[in-house]
């Protein structure tokens, strides 16, 4: 049972007591708030109350007191009188809360920078040719839904003029933008959804110029004006499956010679952008049911990930991933364009020793040493006499930096 429901048979027991007791008529207060709070009848906290909702106290003939507060902080409290026999009707009435006023802006930055000049930009572009300019200043801060950005910019040089452009992440939409202007007065941008706001700025003059800006917020409700802005940068490391489950029959090298098949078979590994290690696991065996059943059950990219999730970090060891079971052995090296073909050719190859493993029947590897471009993975059977099967699955992982609000690390 709700506490204000107690609390007003509370009231109504303690008040009919009192007019058996005295043999008073009993009068009644009803009472209405146009917001959500709670109420306080003569010193009785009654609980929580919703807006417009209609509540009939009945009260002993006098004086009394009444005390509402909203949601919001606003406190109402008023002293009435009851009349045997009669209602009271008490309608409150609260504004609006209003956030146009300067006191309601809460500073975010003030900023001094140097912006550099189209001078500076355009000879690093030339020896840089297809890349951004990394060194425009740029800012980020979170901003909450329905709060308005207010910037102010200023030079203390005003020869030239400067551009600003705004932008919400990660969708990098463009939400305001000046391309030609001294100062800044007072601009607002209404901050349609919760989110990171990423402030760049360039100059159009030849040289740098010395800028000032401040970045203000005008909190869209009274529960928001503690929202924390600050912004920090993270590392996002992803699994990306490069080589889904490949199965291959790698017959011995006999077998090879005479008959038909492949003693030697070749696994290209193109490596995605922002690679930063790769892994891959393996197993043989002569027994193709028993290949198939190990296949079914690996699963090397969901491992990386709840690795990942649980640590943050890459720094687990490869020993905590599931090794799959196997029966026999296969050779698997790891080359690069020239070296495969020597490889397929059984001519005399050269191979990178920290992605190389002999005589393996199962296991995970890791490469950290050829992060870019592509390598090749040599399978080769060490038995002269019997063929093996053979599963082997690629991941590499990936990493970004984003962007991450204070407000939601962590949750």
């Amino acid at each position: 049972m709700h506490k204000n429901l107690y609390s007003l048979i509370l009231i109504v027991l303690i008040n009919l007591l009192a007019i058996q007791s005295f043999g008073q008529e009993v009068g009644n207060l009803i009472f209405t708030a146009n917001k959500d709070g709670t109420v306080n009848l003569d010193g009785e906290e009654l609980g929580e109350f919703t807006k417009n909702q209609v509540q009939k106290f009945p009260l002993t003939p006098g004086d009394h007191f009444l005390q509402v507060k909203t949601i919001d902080g606003q406190v109402k409290d008023t002293i009435f009188s009851i009349e045997a026999n009669k209602q009271l009707i008490i309608k409150l009435n609260f504004t609006k809360k209003s956030y146009s006023s300067n006191k309601n802006k809460v500073l975010i930055a003030d900023l001094g920078f140097d912006i550099p000049g189209s001078s500076a930009v355009g000879i690093w572009q030339n020896n840089n040719p297809g890349l951004d300019y990394p060194n425009h200043p740029t800012f980020y801060y979170a901003f909450e839904e329905g709060d308005e950005i207010i910037l102010n910019f200023e030079m203390t040089n005003r020869k030239g003029t400067n551009q600003i452009a705004v932008y919400s992440y990660p969708e990098f939409q463009l939400k305001y933008s000046n391309n030609e202007f001294q100062e800044l007065k007072d601009v607002r941008v209404r901050v349609e959804k919760r989110g990171i706001y990423i402030f760049v700025l360039a100059t159009n003059h030849l040289f740098s110029r010395s800028a000032q800006l401040r970045i203000e917020r005008k909190p869209g409700s009274v529960s928001t004006v503690d929202f924390i802005t600050s912004v920090r940068q993270e590392v996002k490391y992803t699994p990306v499956t490069i080589v889904e489950k490949q199965k291959n029959y790698i017959n011995s090298g006999t077998n090879a010679t005479f008959l038909e098949g492949k003693s030697r078979v070749i696994i290209p590994v193109n490596l995605p952008p922002n690679t930063v290690q790769w892994y891959y696991k393996i197993a043989a065996s002569r027994d193709e049911a028993e290949i198939n059943s190990t296949a079914e059950k690996m699963n090397l990219v969901s491992e990386l990930s709840s690795l990942i999730d649980q640590t943050g970090t890459l720094s687990f060891g490869v020993e905590l991933l599931s090794r799959p079971p196997a029966s026999n052995h296969c050779d698997i090296y790891l080359l690069d364009y020239q070296n495969q073909r020597l490889f397929t050719n059984k001519q005399t190859y050269s191979y990178g020793l920290e992605g190389t493993r002999e005589n393996i029947n199962s296991g995970n590897v890791q490469i950290t040493c050829c992060n870019n471009g592509q390598f090749y993975l040599g399978l080769k059977n060490p038995d002269s006499m019997y063929g093996i099967h053979t599963v082997i699955e690629v991941v590499a992982i990936t990493a970004e930096e984003v962007l991450i609000m204070e407000a939601e690390a962590g949750s």
